[in-house]
């Protein structure tokens, strides 16, 4: 399963000039986020967007397990396991590049407001994006055009 989050930080770098890179521990004040695997089922998430994310204390939780997520609801399948962790890690790692749930656009159809008390905010709803959690094909981590030219508008086409 940590190959399936190392292929999820590929899926990034082949699109947009970014890395990741496991250090290990970190000294304080090294920029990094902290990757925490959740084994208990807990929704996965990412506590900041962007640069503001790689600070010693936020970290990435990555989902290992999903009882209850349609998609994945067969997680004990070792092929579906993996396919999950993967999309997760796509997906969270996107929010460490600066990418938001798309659920949160002013443009999202109504049966995929999530936005509880979050603001809307003025991104375009795409309904393919590895960012869209209304879309059960986000766990299978497949980037959208959408996702890969925002992310290139951050960081640029990959050094060749």
């Amino acid at each position: 399963l940590v190959a399936a989050v190392g292929e999820a930080e590929t899926a990034w770098s082949r699109v947009a000039n970014v890395s990741f890179k496991d250090i290990g521990l970190c000294a304080p004040g090294t920029p990094a986020v902290r990757l925490t695997p959740l084994l208990t089922g807990e929704e996965p998430d990412t506590a900041m967007l962007g640069a503001p994310a790689a600070g010693q204390a936020d970290q990435v939780n990555v989902a290992f397990r999903f009882p209850s997520r349609r998609s994945c609801s067969r997680g004990d399948d070792p092929v579906i396991r993996r396919a999950c962790v993967y999309g997760v890690s796509v997906h969270e790692f996107g929010h460490v590049l600066g990418l938001p749930d798309v659920a949160y656009s002013a443009s999202a159809p109504a049966d995929c407001l999530q936005r509880g008390d979050h603001p809307p905010l003025p991104i375009p709803y795409d309904p393919r994006s590895v960012m869209n959690t209304c879309n059960d094909a986000h766990y299978f981590g497949r980037l959208s055009d959408a996702d890969i030219a925002s992310v290139r508008a951050l960081y640029g086409r990959p050094a060749s």
